[in-house]
């Protein structure tokens, strides 16, 4: 059913012989009431003069009757830039009211075709359509409080969170405010670093399905001899090992990710660049190929060039250099290990994560269905 109201004739206003045009009362009873009137007309003159209640009340009505009045010419048929040059409004004021009575026709006809009543999310009738409502926000504005200030301000001084966005901070601390007034008191207290503005790259982000669908591994080097093999699961961006070595050679890597396999399972594929412990370079295949085929897991690498694609783990390396405070160049293996060790804790069971939703890696990672007495048992571990 066409009528002459709103967004349904937009189409066919060029030629008003297709518009279908209803009687002025069949529009009322459509939405379930009947007015033999208009509410009585009134004028905005002593609108001033008047209390602040009062006020509301009368300017109210007349804009009431405006409305009203939109209704009954466009029900005789009128075009609605003539009844915009009649009334006096904007053309743009004509379209949102006749809109409103529109969606109210239809949900009334799709109930009556349904044989259901109607549910009006404003209320029924022509009264509900032309009545004001308040443009409060849904979300009020929550006022910030010294307690607000102190521990946005605390989180800043904490070991590993020194470096924590406004966005994360929020989810960290699970606060009733926006990220936009936690950014208001880290700016108002200086502890906003000034970045260069430059051109970001645009990438296509890729995350899989589920759990140990994919891993993906690299080294990081920290000093002479001081080397780190990362795995990491794609889907939930939990470490699943990070073991500091003085060698990195094909048969560290296997003896790590058996370790890995016997404590979270076996993945489906895993994922590297061309390094030399997993990529034959003089071609045929490697001891790590042979080692992936023997269990039953897919080896594939990245472009030559491309870091982007192993971007993940590339991303954890360069966190770690930036928040796990790690010991002077020169330092033990074991000083080593103990930082790297005591961050991943909290990097996989506390902190929160732009690429999964701000979430946490660990309740991810398990389906968020884990116990607080299991969290120690899983997350962290090195290969003596």
């Amino acid at each position: 059913m066409n009528t002459c109201f709103g967004r349904a004739n937009r189409v066919s206003r060029e030629s008003p012989k297709q518009v279908f045009r209803i009687k002025k009362w069949d529009f009322l009873t459509l939405v379930g009431e009947t007015m033999a009137k208009s509410p009585k007309r009134r004028k905005a003159e002593g609108i001033e003069k008047t209390s602040e209640e009062p006020r509301k009340k009368r300017r109210e009505a007349y804009w009431q009757d405006k409305r009203y009045r939109i209704f009954e010419l466009r029900a005789a048929g009128m075009p609605m830039r003539t009844i915009a040059y009649k009334i006096g409004i904007a053309l743009g004021a004509v379209w949102k009211w006749c809109d409103r009575l529109y969606d109210q026709i239809k949900i009334r006809m799709k109930a009556d075709r349904a044989g259901k009543a109607p549910k009006y999310p404003k209320g029924e009738g022509v009264r509900a359509c032309i009545a004001s409502f308040s443009r409060a926000p849904k979300k009020p504005h929550r006022k910030i409080t010294a307690e607000h200030v102190n521990a946005v301000r605390n989180v800043r001084n904490e070991k590993f969170t020194k470096k924590m966005g406004a966005q994360k901070i929020k989810v960290y601390l699970d606060m009733d405010i926006s990220h936009q007034s936690i950014n208001k008191i880290l700016k108002d207290a200086g502890l906003t670093a000034k970045r260069k503005k430059r051109k970001q790259k645009k990438f296509d982000p890729f995350r899989r399905g589920y759990p140990n669908e994919l891993w993906q591994i690299d080294y990081k080097e920290f000093g002479k001899s001081v080397y780190m093999l990362s795995v990491k699961d794609d889907y939930s961006s939990k470490i699943l090992a990070a073991d500091i070595r003085s060698t990195c050679r094909t048969e560290d890597v296997k003896e790590i990710l058996e370790k890995t396999i016997r404590q979270f399972g076996k993945p489906r594929q895993i994922l590297s660049d061309h390094g030399t412990q997993w990529y034959a370079t003089n071609g045929g295949t490697s001891k790590f190929d042979e080692w992936c085929c023997e269990n039953g897991i897919e080896h594939i690498m990245g472009r030559v060039g491309k870091p982007t694609t192993q971007g993940k783990i590339e991303r954890w390396h360069g966190t770690v250099l930036e928040e796990a405070e790690l010991p002077p160049k020169g330092s033990s293996l074991g000083e080593y290990r103990k930082a790297v060790l005591e961050y991943m804790e909290f990097y996989n069971n506390e902190r929160p994560h732009h690429g999964i939703g701000l979430q946490i890696p660990t309740f991810t990672y398990m389906g968020g269905l884990i116990l607080d007495e299991v969290i120690t048992n899983i997350g962290v571990h090195e290969v003596s």
